[in-house]
């Protein structure tokens, strides 16, 4: 018959080590001297005599306590955020091209942040009939999320975060200073442009 330890038998300050002899109490209210042996596959031998004198033999396997779930790796911290909005152009709202078009939380984008466009689902470069290159990292991990989303990338290009796109410039605000650092945001609105536009880069009609 096999039974299980809360431990091993070297490591719990309840179960006695292998080979050192202990008091092992009985179900009638007596004790005995019994002894743990060294078993195949890190399992044990507990050896005892009854008060009759039988010697009793069990197979215990030892079981590491579960730990449960290991705690999420922290992503390493963000240098710089490249963002953008994939949508759909035929199916976006009115009130969702207005948040797509204001240029207020753009404009408070501080280098090394840099905004990289509105980009429709199904972009695709007309010569190579495959994403462009600068879109391709924003469109993949679009993929999956309801349309329209505001995607965060690292300077690595690595997902910082995906989300559906907020209902104002504050909330998008709000969500980079929460993972690019207050910092990196400054509550000036800036006039400048923060990057030189390609063809690659689409605004809202």
């Amino acid at each position: 018959m096999a039974l299980s330890l809360a431990g091993p038998a070297t490591a719990s300050e309840d179960t006695p080590a292998v080979g050192k002899r202990f008091a092992l109490p009985l179900s009638d209210q007596t004790t005995t001297q019994a002894v743990f042996l060294a078993a195949p596959n890190k399992c044990l031998h507990l050896v005892y005599a009854t008060q009759s004198g039988k010697l009793v033999f069990w197979h215990l396997s030892q079981t590491e306590p579960d730990p449960g779930p290991l705690p999420p790796i922290p992503p390493p911290p963000v240098k710089s955020l490249r963002i953008a909005v994939v949508h759909d152009p035929t199916k976006s709202t009115a009130q969702e091209r207005q948040v797509m078009a204001d240029t207020a939380w753009r404009a408070t984008l501080p280098p090394p942040h840099e905004f990289s466009g509105i980009i429709p689902a199904g972009l695709v470069d007309p010569n190579t009939k495959t994403m462009p290159a600068a879109q391709a990292p924003f469109l993949q991990a679009a993929k999956g999320h309801a349309l329209p989303c505001l995607v965060l990338l690292n300077e690595s290009d690595a997902v910082v975060t995906v989300v559906d796109l907020p209902d104002s410039s504050a909330e998008i605000l709000e969500l980079i200073r929460k993972h690019g650092g207050p910092q990196n945001v400054t509550p000036r609105n800036r006039r400048k442009q923060l990057h030189r536009s390609n063809s690659g880069t689409l605004q809202p009609s």
